[in-house]
């Protein structure tokens, strides 16, 4: 079994203490990156450390999140142990200092590339649909079923159909939720929406 792997939502309109949230600066350019989602590794070595500014909201006092997939994907050192032990060997890492903006601190983190995009998508049981008709990268889901026969065993992918979606098995979601990462969210398939 898949799950896709997301950063944990924890606002509530209803509850203004929940409000507060780390915002990551990924409007980041690294020369010669033109994407984090490519799925290959890059040609050029990033600078060393990459510098990301995040700011807290609404008063935030926590750490920025474990995982952030956006412009630029973003884990901690921690999820990073983690998923090496668990067995994920297609990530590349790069150091990177995520510097707050309010209070000066900074927090060691990677920048990752996850190596390999994989087209898992069952069609006959999904709801995926695309612009241009060519059902990769840029494909709209609203539902998906993972045909397993394509993950050619991976523990941890980008889904090629849509490259804002990481898939993890069964084993890393449970090494991860065993290490306690309360910043960490998975999602069946069928409930992932991704526009």
């Amino acid at each position: 079994m898949y799950y896709v792997i997301d950063t944990r939502d924890t606002y509530d309109d209803d509850d203004e203490s929940t409000w507060g949230f780390m915002e990551i600066h990924e409007e980041i350019r690294v020369p010669g990156i033109l994407s984090w989602r490519v799925g290959r590794p890059f040609d050029i070595n990033p600078p060393d450390p990459i510098v990301v500014e995040v700011t807290p909201r609404h008063d935030y006092k926590g750490l920025p999140p474990d995982y952030f997939d956006g412009n630029i994907a973003l884990m901690s050192k921690k999820l990073a142990n983690v998923l090496t032990g668990a067995g994920v060997d297609n990530i590349d890492i790069y150091p990177a200092i995520l510097k707050n903006t309010v209070t000066g601190e900074e927090y060691s983190y990677y920048a990752f590339n996850l190596i390999g995009l994989v087209s898992a998508v069952d069609f006959g049981a999904s709801d995926v649909s695309s612009f241009d008709g060519d059902f990769i990268a840029d494909s709209s889901i609203r539902g998906f079923t993972v045909d397993e026969t394509k993950t050619h065993g991976l523990l941890m992918f980008r889904l090629a159909e849509n490259l804002g979606t990481v898939l993890v098995n069964e084993k890393v979601k449970k090494a991860i939720k065993e290490n306690g990462f309360d910043s960490i969210e998975f999602i069946e398939p069928k409930d992932w929406v991704q526009l």
